[in-house]
C-alpha cells in the first residue's frame, strides 16, 4: 500500500471509530439505560457490589493479567507501572454522588488508551517518551495491537474499582458498580477497546505524516 493511500485508510479508519464513539453513547443512553441489569450483593450494612457492574469486568481483567504475563510474555513489573498511572487517571475524570463513583467513560477511556498505547507499543519508558519523542521507537505489529486491547480491557474495569474502594471509607453507602451490565459493558467491553483503537489509529497517522517528512528533507 503506498503512502497517500495508507493515510485515506487511516483517516476513513479515525472517521469511523470517532462515530463508534457517538454511536455507543446513545446505545448507553437508549438502550442500556431502560433494559440495564443489577445483581447487588451486600458487603457490608452500607456497601454493596454489582455482579455485572463489578464482578465480572473484574474477574475478566485478572485472567487477562494472568494470559498476557504467561502467554504473552508482557512484564508484569511494567504493566503494574503503568496500571499505577491508570488509578490516577480514573480519580482524575471520577466524581462522587451519594452512593456512588460516577466515571467520565469516554475521557477515562481515551486517556488510558494513550497510556496503554505507550506501554505496549514503544520500546521505552514514558519518562524516554515525553523526553525525547522518538517515533522510530514504535513497533506497529498485531501482537502489540492486541497487547494493547488486552492491557486497556483490564486497566479500566480495575481502576475503577480500586477508586471506588478509596473512597469506600469516606462514603456513607457505596454501590461500586451502580451501572450494572452497563459498566461491564460500556467501560470494559466497548468504550476501552474502541478508545486503544482510536489512540494507535492516530499515533500511525501522526507517525506516517512523520516519517514522510523526514522523506522530503
Amino acid at each position: 500500500m503506498n503512502r497517500k493511500r495508507k493515510m485515506i485508510t487511516l483517516i476513513a479508519m479515525l472517521i469511523l471509530t470517532a462515530i463508534g464513539f457517538h454511536l455507543f453513547n446513545m446505545l448507553k443512553g437508549s438502550v442500556l439505560s431502560t433494559y440495564n441489569v443489577r445483581r447487588k450483593i451486600d458487603i457490608t450494612t452500607n456497601i454493596q457490589i454489582d455482579f455485572y457492574g463489578a464482578v465480572i469486568p473484574t474477574t475478566l481483567s485478572l485472567f487477562i493479567i494472568l494470559y498476557l504475563v504467561k502467554f504473552r510474555e508482557v512484564s508484569l513489573k511494567r504493566y503494574l507501572h503503568y496500571f499505577l498511572i491508570s488509578i490516577v487517571l480514573a480519580i482524575i475524570f471520577s466524581r462522587t454522588n451519594d452512593t456512588a463513583v460516577v466515571t467520565y467513560y469516554i475521557l477515562f477511556d481515551l486517556s488510558i488508551s494513550f497510556l496503554v498505547f505507550l506501554v505496549t507499543f514503544y520500546q521505552g519508558t514514558l519518562l524516554e517518551f515525553v523526553k525525547f519523542h522518538d517515533l522510530h521507537r514504535l513497533e506497529f505489529t498485531r501482537r502489540n495491537y492486541v497487547n494493547a486491547l488486552l492491557t486497556a480491557f483490564s486497566y479500566a474495569p480495575l481502576s475503577v474499582l480500586i477508586v471506588d474502594l478509596l473512597y469506600a471509607p469516606i462514603s456513607v453507602t457505596m454501590y461500586i458498580g451502580a451501572m450494572g451490565l452497563t459498566d461491564g459493558i460500556m467501560l470494559s467491553a466497548l468504550f476501552a477497546p474502541l478508545g486503544t483503537t482510536f489512540v494507535t489509529l492516530f499515533v500511525m497517522f501522526i507517525h506516517e505524516l512523520y516519517t514522510r517528512h523526514e522523506i522530503f528533507n
